[in-house]
């Protein structure tokens, strides 16, 4: 896991050497693994939506609607991320990977 949180650190840098609105915070206070979707919202008008389907699939879904972002998705995404570990603190801080 600390492997690739160092991998997506680095993306979070390059993109915001670049002057891009991008970053990364990590839900691992959750007592189980709850199976959640993971979300990304871009430009303030387009979702991206994707989950785990079995133990080989993953299923995603984009969505461009500043509408749909902002009725349906721009609460719970605040919520979550309000929540969220930024990644520069579980580099800190990591979390023992269960054995």
């Amino acid at each position: 896991m600390i492997d690739h949180l160092r991998q997506e650190l680095a993306v979070v840098a390059r993109a915001q050497a670049a002057k891009r609105h991008y970053n990364i915070s990590v839900l691992n206070d959750m007592p189980q693994d709850v199976g959640a979707i993971s979300m990304g919202i871009y430009d303030d008008d387009q979702v991206f939506i994707s989950y785990a389907s079995g133990r080989d699939r993953m299923i995603g879904i984009s969505i461009r609607s500043r509408d749909v972002v902002r009725d349906c998705f721009e609460h719970y995404y605040d919520h979550l991320w309000a929540k969220a570990t930024p990644i520069r603190k579980c580099l800190e801080d990591p979390v023992p990977e269960p054995s």
